[in-house]
């Protein structure tokens, strides 16, 4: 299962290394602020899956639960979890 901090400070530099974007604050509304469009949000989807080696369907994901850094490790947290009891 993955550390909460760790988890958040690992999303925020992917988005800075790959997406090469600012690293956002964890609670940074990453559409609102611009960081994040439908273009670089599918791309960092794709991140997600390769960085934590997980499988992420677009359609598994509520977008208003997906803006910041925090709800991202959430979702992930949460997506381990389910994994683990599968």
């Amino acid at each position: 299962m993955f550390d909460r901090a760790v988890i958040q400070s690992q999303i925020a530099h992917l988005i800075a290394d790959k997406l090469e974007l600012d690293e956002p604050a964890v609670d940074t509304d990453l559409f609102d602020a611009g960081v994040l469009d439908s273009l670089s949000y599918v791309r960092l989807v794709v991140e997600l899956q390769q960085e934590f080696e997980v499988q992420i369907s677009l359609g598994e994901i509520d977008l208003d639960q997906f803006r910041t850094v925090e709800q991202i490790a959430e979702f992930l947290m949460h997506h381990d979890a389910e994994l683990a009891t599968a």
